[in-house]
This record gives C-alpha cells, sequence and structure tokens, in this order.
C-alpha cells in the first residue's frame, strides 16, 4: 500500500522544530516574492521611462522642425518687405513728379480762370456797346420813321407851292440818315461776328483745360489707388507679423511648460532614487515605499501625456485656423522687425541626468 498523505494540522500540534522549519520557508518565499515583484516593477519602470524619452526626442525633434518653418517664413516676409520698399521708393520720384505737375497746372488753370474772367469782362463790356449801338440804331430808324411822315406832306407843300429850292437839301438829309443807318448795321454786324468769334475760341480754349483737368484727375486716381493697394499690403504684412510674434510666444510659453515639467518629474526621479536608497532595507518590509515610489512615476507619465494633448490640441487648432500664420499691426504706419531665435533644445540637459537616475537605478535593481 502507498504511503498515506498527510493532511494539514494546525500549529499548535507542529513541533517547534516543524514550526521554525515551516518559519523559515514561509520566510523565503516571502522574500523570493518581494526579490521578483521589485524587479518586474523596476523593468515596468524603465519601460515607461524609454517610451517617455522616445517621445520626448519625437517632441523635439516637431518643435526644431516646426521653428525651421518659421524661421523660412520670417525670411520671405523680410524679402517681400524689402520688395515692397524698393517699389515705393521707386514710386517716390514719380508721385513727387506728378505733384510737381498738379501743382503747376493748378497755377495754370488758375491764371487762365483769370484771363477767361478778364475776357469775359471784356465781352460784357462790348455787348453793353453793341446794345448802345443798336439802342441808337432803333432811335435812328424811329427818327427816319418820324420824318418819313413829314416827307409826304413836304412834297405836297412843294408841289401846291412849287418851291423846289429845300427839296435837294431834304433829300440830301433822307440819304445820309440812311447811309448812317446802313452803316450802323454794318458796325453793329462786325462787333457780333467779332463777339461771337471771340466766345467761340474762349469755349475751345475752356473744353482743352476741362480735358486736361480730367486726364491728370484720372492719373491722380489711378496713383492713389496704387498707394492704397500697397497701404493694404503693408497693413496685411503688419497684421502677419503680429502673428507671428504670438504664435511664437505660444511656443516659447509651451516649452517652457515642457522645461517646468521635466524638472518637476526629474526631481520627483530624484526623490524616488534618494528613498530608494537610503532606506534599503526598509522596503524588503515595508512595500509601501515602492508603491510610493512607483506612484510617483506614474504622476510623471501623466504629467507627459498632458503635455502631449496640449501640443496635439494647439495643432488642431492652428489647422483650423489656416497653415500660414498671418502677421498682425502694431501701429498703421511702422513695420518692426523681429529677428527669429532659433529654438534650442530646452531639455537636453535634463535628458542627460534623466539618463543617470535610470542608470542608478538599473545599478540599484542589479544589486538587489
Amino acid at each position: 500500500m502507498g504511503e498515506k498523505k498527510r493532511g494539514l494540522r494546525p500549529i499548535e500540534t507542529l513541533s517547534k522544530a516543524e514550526r521554525e522549519a515551516l518559519f523559515q520557508s514561509t520566510h523565503a518565499d516571502l522574500k523570493n516574492y518581494h526579490y521578483m515583484n521589485q524587479t518586474t516593477r523596476l523593468l515596468k519602470k524603465e519601460k515607461k521611462e524609454r517610451e517617455v524619452d522616445e517621445q520626448l526626442q519625437k517632441k523635439r525633434k516637431e518643435i526644431e522642425e516646426k521653428g525651421a518653418i518659421i524661421e523660412e517664413q520670417h525670411r520671405q516676409f523680410k524679402e517681400r518687405q524689402t520688395e515692397i520698399k524698393t517699389k515705393i521708393d521707386k514710386k517716390e520720384p514719380q508721385i513727387l513728379m506728378y505733384d510737381r505737375k498738379i501743382k503747376q497746372e493748378t497755377d495754370k488753370i488758375k491764371k487762365e480762370d483769370d484771363l477767361i474772367k478778364i475776357k469775359e469782362e471784356e465781352i460784357k463790356r462790348k455787348e453793353e456797346q453793341l446794345g448802345k449801338a443798336e439802342a441808337q440804331l432803333q432811335e435812328i430808324e424811329r427818327k427816319i420813321e418820324q420824318y418819313s411822315i413829314y416827307k409826304s406832306f413836304l412834297e405836297e407843300v412843294v408841289r401846291v407851292s412849287e418851291e423846289y429850292e429845300d427839296i435837294p437839301q431834304l433829300m440830301k438829309r433822307y440819304i445820309t440818315l440812311k447811309t448812317s443807318k446802313q452803316d450802323q448795321d454794318l458796325n453793329g454786324a462786325r462787333v457780333e461776328e467779332a463777339t461771337s468769334a471771340e466766345k467761340e475760341s474762349y469755349s475751345k480754349i475752356i473744353n482743352k483745360m476741362k480735358d486736361d483737368i480730367a486726364e491728370e484727375t484720372g492719373k491722380m486716381t489711378l496713383l492713389g489707388n496704387e498707394i492704397d493697394d500697397l497701404n493694404t499690403q503693408i497693413t496685411a504684412l503688419e497684421s502677419k507679423q503680429e502673428d507671428i510674434r504670438k504664435e511664437r510666444i505660444l511656443r516659447k510659453g509651451i516649452t517652457g511648460k515642457i522645461v517646468l515639467a521635466i524638472k518637476n518629474l526629474h526631481s520627483k526621479a530624484l526623490k524616488s532614487k534618494q528613498t530608494f536608497a537610503g532606506r534599503k532595507d526598509e522596503t524588503e518590509e515595508k512595500p509601501e515605499k515602492l508603491i510610493t515610489m512607483l506612484q510617483n512615476i506614474r504622476e510623471r507619465f501623466i504629467d507627459l501625456k498632458k503635455i502631449t494633448l496640449d501640443v496635439q490640441e494647439y495643432e488642431v487648432s492652428k489647422k483650423v485656423v489656416g497653415s500660414e500664420s498671418p502677421y498682425e499691426q502694431e501701429e498703421p504706419s511702422v513695420i518692426r522687425h523681429r529677428p527669429v531665435k532659433k529654438l534650442t533644445n530646452p531639455g537636453h540637459k535634463q535628458n542627460v541626468e534623466t539618463n543617470r537616475t535610470n542608470s542608478s537605478l538599473k545599478e540599484e535593481a542589479k544589486n538587489h
């Protein structure tokens, strides 16, 4: 028959040697369990730290690439700004020339207006003289009509009285009056013709001046439109420059936040290292210290995850706003140059210290 298996017995029934052997075996099993548990946690922690380092390197590379893009955009902006200034410098002599021409034409138009006023006054005087001459002519015609009544009467008197001595004088007087009337009509026609000719010549001069004024006004309108376009471009470039400045400030804030988070994580890692190295014996009997250290590492990982989410949200908001960052206005007539500083690696020193912390933790794990 086989050996009968022994069942579990109460600890009071065991002998002292059996109880000591059971206690030693249980203590050895518990020690092995603590050792295996610590090794597993250290390996997990190293894995998480490697992942964190890889993510930091990736983010650093992305920030450097974005910094290069911003530098290129700033260079293009400076080139465009130089071109616009060159165009304005080239247009300035032409603008001054147009101003001189406008002033000359304005003075010329003023002189011609004065001359037109003088000529209009002369025409007005001549028209008054013509009116007076026509009034005199009408008066003469009226007198001739009055005298014609007496002509028939005198002819009748002569015929009756047969006194022919005054008839030739009356005929001469009539011929003289008729000749003077014809001369006055001729002079009035000449004056009217000269007046109409002067009016026509002055109207031609005025029309020509109006055409010249309209042409110069069109040129000034075109020049004003070009100046408005240049002002619009300058305003847009100022707006884009201000947007780049704000974007740089935002990036510096994000970079500072990352640096601060790395410093906090590094200080937490150093504190956890000192706690683990200074009280190694206590961790064998109190695993709560290891749990605290792992919680610190977990907080470090959560902080880094939050930073990554903030950067991703910023990228999404940038894509929604637009690929090109606009330049803002600072002042309506001033364009300020801001040199773009190259983005450095703010976490390089922290990475070196983090690597040293990782190596020290590995050595302590080997010692355990």
